[in-house]
């Protein structure tokens, strides 16, 4: 029941964190030209590392609850954290790389992609 809880306060806080700074008129990722300001994209990418985890986490979690237990037992919470880690690190992994113009988005999620399905094959 805890993990819910603070997987719910997580996701809350995330998105009204992220809703009020993106309405900010000077939250800018760039500060003049091409120069990246660093804590604005810092804090939009810690946000979203949140954001993703928490919704994975209760997904999963809610889905083992209802899918695999009764009522009144409650799984262990250890492979929704898993798995909400490893995809919110590899979606901030994404964000980074089309960031940094390293990698675009299409080719950034197939493979997201692979690596989930490898990671759920292996």
């Amino acid at each position: 029941m805890k993990f819910l809880l603070v997987q719910l306060i997580t996701l809350i806080t995330s998105v009204i964190f992220l809703i009020y700074l993106l309405t900010l008129e000077h939250f800018v990722p760039y500060i003049s030209g091409s120069t990246l300001n660093g804590y604005n994209v810092s804090t939009v990418l810690l946000l979203t590392f949140a954001l993703v985890q928490s919704i994975v986490s209760l997904v999963i979690f809610l889905s083992q609850k209802f899918i695999a237990f009764s009522w009144k037992e409650f799984p262990t919470h250890t492979i929704a954290l898993k798995w909400g880690l490893i995809i919110a690190v590899s979606v901030v992994g994404g964000f980074l790389l089309n960031i940094f113009d390293i990698l675009i988005f299409p080719w950034g999620g197939i493979a997201l992609l692979l690596v989930i399905i490898l990671l759920t094959v292996i």
